[in-house]
């Protein structure tokens, strides 16, 4: 059964309870048990329809992936990508709006709750499911951002998640993008000094065609030498 973390769960039951309208509600705090600062301090919550940002043309609606039945999930190393598979031969990625594959800058990340982690996140970078998508949908989420240093600030940051939900557990889980930037203190650990958020959406994938139409090329070819008459 998959899980779905503290911090996250209560809101995901209440900002999709049907009785409800998407994104009339009200702004809730959760802060980690662990934290110890401001990189470590997350603030989650949904906005009203007053503050939600309008939607961007990017993409395909998450709307296309419900019904459909999840065979096959490949993320990428080098990447902030998921490539999802599904029964029907239909191929979707989930993907950060904005990075530049050429220009990556700050390490961007796809991050989400403890419950999607072994299915989106697997430790070989790939592995096989059987999940059917009842719902998906784009969410507005507002979280912490920060920076460190001689002119330390933080702000609330809007920016857009991808919400699922399974048949096999009927809870949502969620999907969201980060872009952090780490330094070594005086005594050799690593800390985060820079946090934001960026919209996470999805689209349509198409594997390129060029090497195998190579392979049908050098097949094609084989099949014409094996057909033709001894002189």
């Amino acid at each position: 059964m998959l899980a779905v973390s503290a911090g996250l769960g209560h809101y995901f039951i209440d900002l999709f309870r049907p009785s409800q309208v998407r994104g009339a509600f009200s702004a809730q705090q959760w802060q980690s048990p662990n934290s110890s600062g401001p990189q470590d301090i997350w603030r989650r919550y949904f906005s009203s329809p007053v503050n939600t940002p309008k939607p961007r043309e990017i993409g395909v609606n998450p709307s296309e992936l419900v019904g459909k039945v999840l065979k096959h999930v490949q993320r990428s190393r080098n990447h902030p990508s998921v490539t999802l598979h599904f029964t029907d031969n239909t191929v979707y990625q989930i993907l950060v709006d904005g990075y530049n594959p050429v220009h990556r800058g700050l390490p961007k990340d796809l991050e989400m709750d403890s419950g999607l982690e072994p299915i989106l996140n697997p430790a070989d970078g790939r592995c096989d499911v059987n999940l059917t998508l009842t719902n998906a949908t784009v969410i507005t989420m507002v979280d912490k951002a920060f920076q460190l240093g001689e002119r330390e600030s933080q702000w609330d940051q809007q920016h857009s998640a991808l919400a699922l939900r399974f048949a096999e557990d009927n809870q949502w889980h969620c999907v969201w993008a980060t872009l952090m930037d780490w330094e070594r203190d005086e005594s050799g650990e690593s800390r985060c000094v820079f946090r934001s958020y960026h919209d996470v959406y999805v689209n349509t994938f198409q594997p390129s065609v060029r090497k195998g139409a190579g392979v049908y090329k050098s097949f094609w070819r084989g099949i014409r030498k094996l057909n033709r008459k001894p002189a």
